[in-house]
C-alpha cells in the first residue's frame, strides 16, 4: 500500500521526479512535496545506503539531485522536547547546505504535517540564502516523522546520546 501511495503522489508531481533519475523504483520516500508559492517539488529518498534529495519543476529532469551515502548525510533527530517533533536532514553541495525539515505539532487538535528546506552557506545557520515551505495538502512521507532518523538507523547507524553523533552500531 505505501509504494502504491508514493507511486500515486509521484505521478502527481511528475514522473521524473519522484526520487530522480538516479535512484532505483524501490527506494523509499522520506519526504516529497509541492514548494509553496512555486511549480516546483522537493523530494528526499533513499535506497541502497544512498540519500537522494531532489529539486525542480514536475514532469522535467530535476534542477538539482544530490546523491550522498546515507552515513554521510547529517541528521538531527528530534531531542524530545518543545512543542513539536522534529527532524532535519542536511545535504551539502560545495559549500552550500539544503537543510531539509519536517515537523508535525504535539497538540492533538492541530496535527498537521509541515516541511520544507532551508538553503544556506556551509556553516551558516542563519544566514539563509532561501527558505522553501512545502504545501501542506501535497506534502507526502511514506516513512513517518522520524524517516530521517529510522534511514540511518536501517543503514547500520544509531545516535549516541553522550556525544551527539551518528555512530556505527556494533
Amino acid at each position: 500500500m505505501k509504494k502504491l501511495l508514493a507511486l500515486t503522489f509521484s505521478l502527481c508531481v511528475g514522473p521524473a521526479l519522484a526520487c530522480g533519475p538516479s535512484a532505483p523504483l524501490a527506494a523509499d520516500v522520506l519526504l516529497s512535496c509541492k514548494i509553496e508559492g512555486r511549480d516546483r517539488v522537493l523530494s528526499v529518498c533513499a535506497a541502497n545506503g544512498q540519500a537522494y534529495y531532489v529539486y525542480g519543476a514536475p514532469d522535467q529532469l530535476p534542477e538539482l539531485e544530490l546523491i550522498t551515502p546515507l552515513r554521510d548525510v547529517d541528521v538531527t533527530p528530534w531531542p524530545g522536547v518543545g512543542g513539536s517533533i522534529w527532524e532535519e536532514m542536511i545535504f551539502t553541495n560545495n559549500d552550500v547546505e539544503y537543510v531539509v525539515w519536517q515537523s508535525v505539532q504535539r497538540d492533538p487538535e492541530n496535527t498537521e504535517h509541515s516541511g520544507g528546506v532551508n538553503v544556506r552557506e556551509k556553516g551558516a545557520e542563519t544566514d539563509l540564502l532561501a527558505s522553501l515551505t512545502c504545501d501542506p495538502a501535497i506534502l507526502f512521507s511514506e516513512a513517518g516523522i522520524f524517516a530521517f532518523s529510522d534511514a540511518k538507523i536501517a543503514n547500520g547507524q544509531k545516535w549516541d546520546l553522550n556525544q551527539h553523533i551518528w555512530v556505527e552500531r556494533p
